[in-house]
């Protein structure tokens, strides 16, 4: 371990947020609303109607609560961790977070009274917590369209993730590697230059380990006239397995152009 005074655990989950704004406010009437407290049939209604009818004065929530609720008697929203999105490695993050602000800000002040917004932020000079804190929807596309078309990202190409997933590591790897040797060897009818620089990989996922698989990454980054080709390569290689890889404990995920990816 480094040690560092600048790195620790961070996070603190809805109930712990409702816990200290309880001690904070403790006649204030106050509810969770969560995976946890809307599990049960009607709970998620039963909880917005209290909130409707003036019942709850502070709601505290995922991001469940940030779309669609229009509250007139809402006046102050406050937003924890705004940026936290910013820091996954996915080319959508700052779209993401630039979203989730403007969502839930427009949840204050829909009525008679003005709204006013607390944005908790490491990032506050970043171009979407700007723009969002401005509800600056034509600044953050120009400048979010210019950062893809420069690094190449949709819509500018499509993208192909390959996700190569089980539960022994190395066999996992070993295939992954397998996998992106016969891409790159299957793929020669694209441009050298454009080859290389568009089948990263392989690599553990940013996600590398879920309900006991480990999981390998390669992203493919496609001209839109060599998409099709380039989805029946993976179907061969993939699916078809034609190139014999002893692929028993190993399962593909193919995701043409992934909302995430995580």
């Amino acid at each position: 371990m480094c040690k560092s005074n600048y790195i620790k655990y961070f996070g603190i989950g809805t109930e712990k947020v409702e816990e200290l704004t309880k001690e904070l406010f403790p006649n204030a009437r106050i509810a969770r609303m969560d995976m946890d407290t809307t599990t049960g049939k009607g709970s998620h209604e039963s909880i917005l109607e209290d909130m409707k009818n003036g019942k709850i004065d502070i709601l505290i929530g995922t991001q469940m609560i940030s779309k669609g609720l229009d509250f007139e008697n809402v006046t102050l929203v406050g937003i924890i961790a705004a940026d936290t999105t910013l820091n996954l490695p996915d080319f959508r993050s700052p779209e993401r977070a630039f979203q989730l602000v403007t969502q839930v800000a427009g949840r204050a002040g829909r009525g008679d009274y003005n709204g006013k917004v607390i944005l908790q932020t490491y990032n506050p000079e970043h171009y979407s917590i700007q723009f969002s804190k401005e509800h600056d929807y034509k600044s953050f596309y120009n400048t979010e369209i210019s950062l893809r078309q420069e690094f190449l990202y949709p819509p500018f190409l499509d993208l192909i993730s390959l996700l190569i997933y089980g539960e022994n590591n190395n066999k996992v790897a070993s295939i992954a590697k397998a996998v992106y040797n016969l891409l790159v060897e299957e793929s020669k009818w694209i441009e050298r230059e454009i080859l290389n620089n568009h089948i990263i990989g392989p690599y553990p996922a940013p996600l590398e380990k879920i309900k006991n698989n480990f999981r390998w990454q390669i992203l493919i980054k496609s001209k839109k006239e060599d998409i099709n080709s380039l989805k029946t390569l993976l179907k061969r290689v993939c699916i078809d397995n034609k190139y014999k890889l002893k692929i028993d404990d190993v399962k593909f995920s193919i995701d043409i152009d992934p909302n995430s990816i995580l």
